[in-house]
């Protein structure tokens, strides 16, 4: 892996390969209304070895959503016609499919291990409700 240089580019939405064995629900209404708020600022893994996204189907499968219901699309989509542009990051090669699925398991896992400074949250949450 070292040398391996990333990159993003803009790719279709439709153009994009699942991996069919991705085990991870999502709240889609949730995600939605993230990258509505937000914008889209956390591009797409591809898996340059298998053309398959890696992370972030969660985010392809809410941003169809809005699509589909005729919303505006979000910061940091590019849009052609009717065409919704995402950023991908490229330029990652997994050794196998294990490896790949092993990254897709452990990107979603690892941020629920990580729990919480509670004191610090309840601090952070205080002053987003004022």
């Amino acid at each position: 892996m070292a040398g391996e240089e990333i990159s993003i580019e803009y790719i279709a939405l439709d153009e994009l390969k699942r991996w069919e064995r991705n085990p991870k629900d999502h709240d889609l209404g949730e995600l939605g209304r993230s990258l509505s708020r937000f914008g889209f600022v956390m591009p797409i893994l591809i898996d340059e070895r298998s053309g398959m996204i890696a992370a972030g189907h969660g985010r392809i499968d809410s941003l169809l959503m809005l699509q589909q219901n005729g919303e505006v699309a979000p910061a940091r989509i590019r849009v052609d016609g009717e065409t919704w542009k995402v950023p991908v990051i490229r330029g990652v090669s997994f050794n196998s499919d294990g490896e790949a699925e092993a990254y897709g398991v452990a990107d979603n896992r690892l941020v629920e291990r990580g729990g919480w400074h509670e004191t610090m949250l309840t601090v952070v949450l205080k002053d987003l409700a004022e």
